[in-house]
């Protein structure tokens, strides 16, 4: 079953808009146990998707940008990944995303 699991700790309203987007899509949006998204940073934003097909992702994140939803760090539930704690995975995907920021910039 395809679904997303977004964390926000600072902007209410765009988790709204975040979710309003995955419904629309048939996206089930999953929950967080909130002692573990405590030990993530308080300006902490990820977007885990899972179990989409590539054109359900693609079009998602499409849609997401329609609306002008910019999320920096955002990743695939894989094999690898999927057993790992949020706060494992939020300091991967941050890691993956500043690499890949200074090769733009270089």
């Amino acid at each position: 079953m395809k679904s997303i699991l977004y964390i926000n700790k600072k902007d209410k309203n765009k988790i709204i808009k975040v979710k309003s987007v995955a419904f629309l899509n048939r996206i089930r949006i999953e929950s967080t146990d909130e002692g573990e998204a405590s030990l993530l940073p308080d300006d902490a934003e990820m977007l885990i998707m899972k179990g989409m097909a590539r054109n359900e992702m693609e079009k998602f994140l499409s849609d997401l940008r329609k609306k002008s939803i910019s999320i920096a760090l955002k990743c695939v539930e894989t094999e690898t990944n999927r057993d790992w704690s949020l706060q494992k995975l939020y300091e991967e995907i941050k890691k993956e995303h500043e690499s890949i920021e200074k090769i733009r910039t270089d």
